[in-house]
């Protein structure tokens, strides 16, 4: 039983570190780190924490692993920066109660197996302190996060095969929207759960509503012409 919830334990804040730190890595390398599904990735995330706090709730014995303590401790705090960007990036009620579900499961998991007390301490009064304002932050990207809608009216892939353009259409409700014409590299590396890919090129930036009578088509493996005008890929 003890084993079991230390490894648990190793998983759930591999998970926990998982998506901040691919999206902020991928960000400052030029690339774009995306879960395949964030509604099935929560769910599990919520199922593992919550498998992990009913076996504390069973094991009698204390946790012996140091590591896995500290860990359990780090989850508190950082299952909030978590739900921040599960919301951003999937703005839905599920994925909202399973943040919610894995932050609860988080915190008594720092407060049974938090052996070193400043750290458990101040964990748990960042855990508070940051709590309502996320959910708040949370509520917000539920309520206005959906508003806009993106729909990909035209796309083209170059004659090479290295690149697709795409025209987007962005609706944005009362607020108007945008037309926009973006170029993605065809080298994505999918990890069953994950997928990583070049961040995409926006060469044209228009008023909403010209995605349809747009005419895009490639001229060549580096050029890409947009109702006339030629556009240099690189």
């Amino acid at each position: 039983m003890n084993k079991s919830v230390s490894t648990l334990g190793y998983i759930l804040f591999f998970m926990t570190i998982a998506l901040p730190i691919g999206t902020l890595a991928s960000f400052f390398s030029g690339y774009c780190f995306e879960l395949i599904s964030y509604r099935t990735v929560s769910a599990v995330i919520a199922l593992l924490a919550l498998a992990c706090a009913v076996l504390s709730l069973v094991m009698k014995d204390e946790l012996r692993s140091k590591i896995s303590s500290v860990l359990y401790i780090l989850s508190a705090p950082l299952s909030l920066l978590n739900m921040l960007f599960y919301m951003f990036k999937c703005p839905s009620v599920i994925v909202g109660a399973c943040m919610f579900i894995y932050f609860l499961c988080c915190c008594y998991l720092c407060v049974k197996h938090g052996k070193i007390k400043p750290l458990k301490l101040t964990a748990v009064i960042i855990s508070a302190s940051l709590a309502i304002p996320v959910f708040l932050l949370s509520l917000i990207f539920i309520v206005f996060g959906n508003i806009g809608q993106n729909t990909v009216t035209n796309s083209a892939v170059s004659p090479n095969g290295y690149y697709t353009a795409e025209v987007i259409d962005s609706d944005q409700g009362a607020l108007g929207g945008d037309t926009l014409v973006k170029v993605y590299e065809n080298t994505e590396v999918n990890a069953i759960i994950f997928k990583i890919f070049k961040r995409p090129q926006t060469v044209y930036f228009g008023n909403w509503g010209e995605a349809k009578n747009m005419q895009m088509y490639w001229k060549d493996n580096s050029h890409l012409v947009i109702n006339s005008v030629e556009f240099l890929i690189e």
